[in-house]
């Protein structure tokens, strides 16, 4: 294993593997947790902001333009508003069933809003993989 590339390769599939446990055990410490949906989803995206924001601001050498830091704040409160919903989801019934509920979402709007067909998709598209890749478009 002394190559360097082999050790990046074998790192990124141990940090997989952690995110998919952390991402699997979410919905049940929110329903450990015992407070309202909505202070579970401030205090994850809080302590996530505070960790992401200045790594992301110390890795890029370039600021985003004022346009995209609107972009960035509004996909950010809908992600609260997603997570303020499901942390309360999963208070009111089943963890798998609000879980199940919650991820098929994506399905959804990947089927009605396809790059080919929806012209506003058309020009967000390199904006959003270059925010869910990391990499400045």
């Amino acid at each position: 294993m002394a190559d360097p590339n082999q050790k990046r390769v074998l790192l990124a599939y141990v940090a997989l593997r952690i995110g998919i446990v952390c991402i699997g055990f979410s919905a049940i410490f929110v329903k450990i947790a015992g407070v309202p949906g909505v202070v579970s989803a401030f205090y994850r995206v809080l302590i996530a902001g505070v960790v992401i924001v200045p790594w992301g601001m110390l890795r890029h050498a370039k600021h985003p333009t004022p346009k995209e830091t609107i972009l960035i704040a509004s996909w950010g409160v809908f992600l609260a508003l997603d997570l303020a919903l499901w942390n309360t989801s999963l208070l009111l019934t089943f963890a798998a069933r609000a879980t199940l509920l919650a991820n098929n979402a994506l399905l959804w709007d990947e089927a009605t809003h396809h790059p080919q067909f929806c012209r506003c998709c058309r020009e967000l598209q390199p904006l959003s993989y270059g925010a869910m890749l990391g990499d400045r478009y």
